[in-house]
C-alpha cells in the first residue's frame, strides 16, 4: 500500500493531472468523461477504463483530451 500522490511515477503524476483537468472542465458529476462508475474511483482506475476502450477500439467513447493525451506520451494505437 502506498498513499495517495507519494511515490508515484512521472506517468501516474501525468495521469492523476489530466483527470483533474476534465474533472475542473466538466464537472466531476458529470459522467461525460468517465466510461463507467468504477472509473470514477480514482485516476488508476480512471486510466485503466478509458485506456481499454483505446485498445478496443472504441475511440468514438473517449474524451478529446484523453485522446490528445495518450498521442502526446506516444502510446495511441491507430
Amino acid at each position: 500500500y502506498k498513499p495517495r500522490g507519494l511515490m508515484d511515477t512521472p506517468f501516474e503524476k501525468k495521469v492523476r493531472a489530466i483527470k483533474i483537468r476534465l474533472d475542473e472542465k466538466y464537472g466531476k458529476a458529470n459522467t461525460k468523461h468517465y466510461p463507467s462508475e468504477y472509473s470514477m474511483d480514482n485516476s488508476h482506475e480512471w486510466f485503466a477504463e478509458n485506456y481499454s476502450l483505446h485498445m478496443n477500439g472504441r475511440d468514438d467513447l473517449l474524451t478529446p483530451e484523453f485522446l490528445q493525451f495518450l498521442i502526446d506520451e506516444n502510446i495511441f494505437r491507430a
